[in-house]
């Protein structure tokens, strides 16, 4: 595969890789040493995943909160105008 920028999710990029190599058999992995290599690399993408989801839920969680603290303050207000209060304060 030619160095390039990947636009792609790394999980089709990893996809793509793959049915690259099957394509192309002659390209076969040259030691074991290059399949542990490979197998690092995935649990360091997965770790980086799951940091990633954390992060997601996270930011989820204080919106929600911030949903349920204005909520709590602004009972009365109908759904139209809760819902212009949270642009406002975002």
């Amino acid at each position: 595969m030619p160095h390039c920028e990947i636009t792609l999710p790394l999980y089709k990029w990893r996809l793509d890789k793959c049915l690259h190599f099957i394509k192309f058999k002659s390209k076969k992995l040259s030691t074991t040493m290059d399949a542990a290599n490979m197998l690092s690399t995935i649990v360091a993408e997965m770790g980086q995943l799951q940091y990633e989801i954390q992060e997601h839920r996270r930011v989820l969680n204080f919106l929600l909160r911030s949903v349920r603290t204005i909520a709590a303050k602004d009972r009365g207000l109908g759904v139209r105008d809760l819902g212009f209060r949270l642009i406002s304060v975002f």
